[in-house]
């Protein structure tokens, strides 16, 4: 299929996949149709010719700022009141989603957003990291000292650290033809839920935990403890490797035993490698067996929707030492040597 014909075939699936989402009576499915619905598309962007003439660029720059500013509006909107009428945890975080995706918005997506109520997030899922680790960023913010600490601990005492990205992808998922045909589309819808998806995996709410767990905190043993706590509970929930890697470097912050990490750096660096496995088939070949590349495409996607990017590592990482009869140290030690010489001039 030529690639223009796969672009407007894509983005017929896209739509049809949208609307059939925003028709569904589950107000979750609604909230993922909002925000599939105001991520970027490839035949969005400019052609090669205008971006090589700056007057056209601009034109198109202007045009495409516009048209993405009246649409996200809407859209953010309309999420903000999903979250508004709704007792789920996971329209909630569409919601957060949509608001960080709003540059510039109008001032009733602005208020929109500026209303949502974190503390209604985190009450309606009390035992998630997640909402509370918003909830860390609001208050870093806002520069409520107490808040911060609250909401932080709330965080580090959570029994888990779920975001919505494996669940997002199934509701995705759930609405692409399978058959034969549109093989090639599943493996492009799929990667565009996983794109979306992404926006979850390093919430800036993190980021601001991260900041606040940074060495020149360490002297107060109770920041020390909860930090600790809270790298270790997104340490054991994460669902991408970089996230378990923010988490690693934040309890060895914190105190961790050399051994103890040098046990889950190998780990770490051996899902790695399952990773970059497991990756490396989705890229199309050149000796005629992209339908291969694509039915690889659509079955890793698949699979991360039912268990994560790190589920699917280690599986792959299970199989391969079972027929290997390799150690993780041995995978560990190979995947640094491979990384290290890609990174090399």
């Amino acid at each position: 299929m030529p690639e223009t014909a796969l672009v407007k075939a894509s983005r017929r699936l896209r739509d049809d996949v949208v609307n059939a989402l925003a028709a569904s009576p589950d107000v979750s499915d609604q909230a993922t149709a909002a925000l599939l619905s105001i991520t970027p598309f490839m035949d969005d962007l400019p052609t090669s010719a205008c971006t090589d003439n700056p007057a056209c660029l601009q034109k198109w720059t202007d045009k495409q700022m516009s048209r993405e500013r009246v649409n996200t509006d809407a859209v953010v909107q309309r999420l903000a009141a999903l979250a508004d009428r709704s007792r789920s945890p996971y329209v909630y975080e569409m919601a957060t989603l949509g608001c960080r995706e709003l540059v510039k918005g109008s001032v009733a997506a602005t208020e929109a957003c500026n209303n949502l109520s974190l503390e209604r997030w985190a009450s309606l899922d009390p035992h998630n990291a997640v909402p509370w680790l918003a909830l860390v960023e609001r208050a870093q913010q806002r520069d409520d000292k107490a808040a911060v600490d609250n909401a932080l601990y709330q965080a580090a005492t959570a029994t888990k650290s779920g975001g919505v990205a494996s669940e997002l992808m199934r509701r995705v998922l759930a609405q692409v033809p399978t058959n034969d045909t549109h093989r090639d589309l599943q493996a492009d819808m799929a990667a565009r839920a996983f794109g979306v998806a992404v926006l979850d995996m390093m919430g800036s709410g993190h980021m601001t935990a991260m900041g606040l767990c940074r060495d020149e905190h360490m002297a107060d043993s109770n920041r020390r403890q909860t930090c600790h706590l809270l790298g270790a509970r997104l340490l054991a929930d994460s669902d991408t490797l970089l996230q378990s890697r923010l988490a690693l470097a934040l309890v060895k912050r914190t105190g961790l035993g050399s051994s103890e990490f040098t046990t889950k750096a190998d780990e770490l660096d051996a899902l790695d490698w399952a990773v970059r496995q497991r990756s490396g088939e989705l890229e199309h070949p050149s000796d005629g067996q992209g339908c291969r590349a694509t039915v690889a495409a659509v079955r890793y996607f698949g699979e991360m929707a039912q268990s994560s990017e790190l589920g699917v590592a280690r599986r792959t990482l299970d199989d391969h030492l079972r027929r290997s009869g390799q150690t993780v140290a041995d995978v560990a030690r190979q995947s640094r040597q491979s990384r290290d010489k890609a990174a090399a001039p």
